[in-house]
């Protein structure tokens, strides 16, 4: 009996952390408008001006991932990437085809 309920919890704990997983999507970074050409805009994106962040591009890759963003297109002022256009496009198929 006790086994069945260690399996029971394993399995629980694969799904969690499978959905988990799931959940974090990988975000592209270009400056190159032309790399997302034919993709959706989603939005606008900045760094919220009110908060400091060390590293202001990933704070601005994850305010395009919570958009549901997989491209992010930046401009570089002169010191950091405060904005930037988030962008939705299809995923390329696995091995290329051609």
């Amino acid at each position: 009996m006790k086994s069945k309920w260690c399996r029971r919890g394993l399995g629980i704990a694969l799904v969690a952390a499978s959905v988990g997983c799931a959940s974090y999507a990988p975000v592209a970074i270009t400056s190159d408008p032309s790399a997302v050409a034919g993709c959706a805009k989603v939005d606008d994106v900045s760094v919220p001006p009110d908060r400091s962040y060390d590293d202001s591009e990933k704070a601005l890759v994850e305010v395009a991932r919570a958009k549901g963003a997989n491209y992010l297109v930046v401009e570089k002022d002169d010191q950091s990437v405060r904005k930037g256009v988030a962008y939705r496009c299809a995923t390329p198929a696995a091995g290329g085809g051609s």
